[in-house]
């Protein structure tokens, strides 16, 4: 089983994140600030959608010149700053989103994200990798 950061990440697989759907609040404070948090969690996803691809060009560059041999994983966050940041941005957006999710709509979407981040990691398994979650 590989380690998730040993697959190419790709943002669509995150869509079901910002997709709220049956969900509806009557505080208008929250429904800015989930519109936000959507936002940044998008823009978030592409940015670290292009650092992973570019590290990873990198990454194979000098792997194939003999330059290392450590995984990805422990390659890109001393090679490729970056991509660090830009995963440690991600991972902030995503909290956000959650926090304001569920202070919007509660029990219902926890009920929501639970089942997806399951079947998130399901399809992970099966297709040979440990999950990563945003």
């Amino acid at each position: 089983m590989l380690d998730a950061t040993e697959v190419p990440f790709d943002a669509s697989q995150f869509a079901f994140r910002t997709n709220f759907d049956g969900f509806s609040t009557d505080n208008p404070a929250l429904t800015s600030q989930l519109e936000s948090a959507k936002n940044s969690y998008r823009d978030a996803l592409l940015t670290f959608e292009s650092q992973d691809k570019d590290a990873r060009e990198q990454y194979k560059d000098e792997k194939d010149d003999g330059l290392t041999t450590a995984p990805f994983k422990d390659w890109a966050p001393q090679n490729y700053p970056s991509w660090f940041q830009a995963k440690q941005s991600l991972m902030a957006a995503g909290s956000r989103l959650t926090q304001i999710a569920l202070a919007a709509f509660g029990p219902a979407y926890q009920d929501k994200l639970g089942k997806e981040q399951s079947d998130f990691s399901q399809a992970a398994y099966q297709a040979g990798h440990y999950p990563e979650f945003f």
